[in-house]
């Protein structure tokens, strides 16, 4: 047992382990938990909701970063960090935090600063602007049964390390995830540039009367695979949206949308 949550991780063994929240536990964080990078493969994990990790540290903070490398100039890559059961959220009406980061955003060329195989899996993210943060480059990522709840931003975000450029994220795997309370503005997913996107069988639920929701938003994409998935949103005005296609870079490639169902928000394919 240790006193904080940063401590229990720089205590594990070189080659990783896991660091266990139990169910019934709150753990309250009021600055950024930090994962090592290289090898050391970490299992973040709790007995399911019951288990919370709680923001305290003001508006605009990062509860947990998973970074690609120490030196993001020289290069260098992490793999295999696992976040599952927990719930991680705010406390109080604290804003525009951020529940997880995978991925740093990388001045190095070549694309040696990676973040691979990274996890989440049967998270609930509560009231925050963005649940979980990919920078370039994050690859192979996968997020399975999870929840993201009142969203301010978007659920997933996924960013270019240049904005209209550079290296993306690529290779994400959504299933039976759950973006429910999107808001104002927001997306359950938003992701700029890369390629092999496969979300299937999740449920995207917009916040009543908000004004320009989206379901999935993929920008500058290359193969993008969409199905099985119930999208309802309730906001207005025209950029209320189901599926958004490359709204503002011509630069697409192939994809397959499949079985999904749409209510009150149409598809724009560009």
């Amino acid at each position: 047992r240790y006193n904080t949550l940063q401590l229990a991780i720089d205590a594990l063994p070189t080659n990783g382990g896991d660091v266990l929240v139990p169910s019934g536990y709150t753990v309250d964080v009021s600055s950024t938990v930090t994962f090592p990078t290289g090898v050391r493969r970490v299992h973040l994990r709790g007995g399911a909701w019951g288990s919370l990790i709680r923001w305290t540290g003001g508006n605009g903070g990062l509860v947990l970063d998973l970074p690609a490398a120490t030196n993001l100039v020289t290069g260098g890559s992490t793999s295999g960090h696992k976040v599952s059961n927990l719930l991680i959220a705010v406390s109080g009406t604290q804003t525009g935090v951020v529940g997880v980061r995978m991925g740093s955003s990388c001045t190095v060329s070549g694309g040696d600063c990676v973040f691979l195989m990274g996890t989440i899996e049967k998270v609930l993210f509560g009231t925050m602007a963005v649940g979980l943060d990919l920078l370039a480059e994050a690859h192979e990522i996968s997020v399975i049964d999870s929840w993201f709840f009142d969203i301010e931003t978007a659920g997933i975000r996924g960013r270019r390390s240049v904005v209209g450029g550079g290296a993306s994220v690529s290779t994400l795997f959504i299933a039976g995830t759950h973006f429910q309370g999107i808001g104002s503005g927001a997306c359950g997913i938003d992701i700029d540039g890369g390629s092999r996107y496969t979300v299937i069988g999740s449920r995207f639920h917009g916040n009543p009367g908000a004004v320009s929701q989206c379901g999935m938003q993929f920008d500058g994409y290359d193969a993008v695979y969409l199905s099985g998935n119930y999208i309802e949103l309730q906001g207005t005005g025209a950029s209320t949206r189901g599926i958004s296609l490359g709204p503002n870079n011509a630069s697409n490639g192939g994809g397959a949308i499949i079985g999904n169902h749409i209510y009150g928000g149409g598809t724009n394919n560009k």
